[in-house]
């Protein structure tokens, strides 16, 4: 009994590292895509092109 509540605790740590790995990820990619974004705003801007509001 006290393997399966150790085995049970265990998965469930490995769970939570992996659910933080993502939403690390998924900050970076939430940086990256507002980064990008204002690059084309920059860009279409130069050229004078419009640009859809938010």
């Amino acid at each position: 009994m006290a393997q399966t509540v150790y085995e049970l605790a265990s998965a469930m740590q490995e769970l939570r590292d992996g659910q933080m790995d993502l939403q690390e990820r998924l900050d970076s990619l939430s940086v990256l895509v507002g980064r990008q974004d204002s690059t084309i705003r920059a860009l279409a801007n130069l050229m004078g092109a419009p640009m859809p509001s938010r």
